[in-house]
């Protein structure tokens, strides 16, 4: 597989150049683009070209034909939607996987299968995400729906990619053979005595709350009130009213102080409005929000 490095400048919105604080591992994300053309190079253009414009960017970004580093291995890359110390965007290195219809999946994925080898070997660690894991977020879309293959299938190629490029060097000294890469699972989370799972059964009528979840920095004001992005719920603004600090607010306190993203907030108890399962999600609010971070308190009718 080629890989063409395109670093972004230092010092912009998308490369801030902070370094990870460590690296724990390699998270997995579709790019969720389905238009024609939006392969690596589209959508490494697209960093280039917005540098300033938006805090989203990856260190790679794969397709058929080859990858594109756009940030060194070392340094943040903002992906997980988990905040600026979140531990996905400071603990693990991005690869999103085009899904474009004039590329072919399949040879996409197995190149990011790969590539994530080569990361874990050159770092010495061993744990693969889910952009899911961070936020609840439904991705990598394609592969957990099994597309081209399943999640567990796509950590078995990585496994052997790894044990491949560890014997490819027969002059060097040999290295140790990896053990298979751990698919991580979040932990469960108890709130109010009630424990958070991802799969996690929600209907009409459900009473819900959620597990800490990480905002992102400002505040805007619409005419009903002020609104907040909350990543693991959405991409858009939800209403500040419906969420309340967590007493595990990453910045020592729990103020109500919300403008910063050190805060971590919880959904407020609220009743599920409707069902979205092709997308996994719910309408809470009049918003359509994503179902993973949601806990049923009670059942719906």
């Amino acid at each position: 597989m080629n890989i063409e490095k395109r670093i972004l400048p230092v010092g912009t919105m998308k490369r801030p150049g902070t370094k990870l604080s460590r690296i724990q591992g390699v998270t997995i994300h579709n790019t969720g683009n389905y238009s024609r053309g939006a392969g690596a190079d589209a959508h490494a253009n697209y960093c280039h070209n917005s540098c300033n414009s938006a805090y989203d960017s990856y260190h790679y970004v794969v397709d058929d034909k080859k990858a594109i580093q756009l940030i060194p291995e070392d340094e943040v890359s903002w992906h997980a939607g988990d905040g600026a110390t979140g531990p996905g965007n400071t603990t693990t290195i991005s690869i999103e996987i085009c899904v474009n219809p004039d590329s072919n999946l399949a040879k996409a994925t197995d190149n990011a299968a790969q590539l994530a080898a080569q990361i874990l070997n050159r770092h010495g660690v061993d744990l693969l995400f889910q952009h899911w894991h961070w936020t609840g977020k439904n991705c990598p879309a394609e592969i957990r729906a099994g597309r081209p293959y399943s999640w567990d299938k796509f950590v078995d190629k990585v496994t052997a990619y790894q044990k491949k490029a560890g014997g490819a060097a027969a002059s060097k000294p040999a290295n140790p053979t990896p053990t298979k890469p751990k698919p991580a699972k979040p932990a469960e989370k108890t709130i109010n005595g009630v424990k958070t799972r991802c799969d996690q059964i929600l209907t009409k009528g459900s009473k819900v709350t959620s597990g800490p979840l990480a905002i992102m920095a400002g505040i805007k004001k619409f005419p009903d009130g002020n609104y907040i992005r909350v990543p693991a719920l959405g991409d858009g603004w939800f209403p500040m009213a419906f969420i309340t600090e967590h007493t595990s607010t990453k910045d020592g306190k729990c103020d109500g102080y919300l403008a910063n993203d050190k805060a971590i907030v919880y959904l407020d108890r609220t009743t599920v409005e409707a069902i979205d399962i092709p997308n996994q999600k719910v309408k809470i609010h009049g918003l359509w929000v994503y179902s993973n971070p949601l806990v049923e308190i009670s059942e719906g009718k």
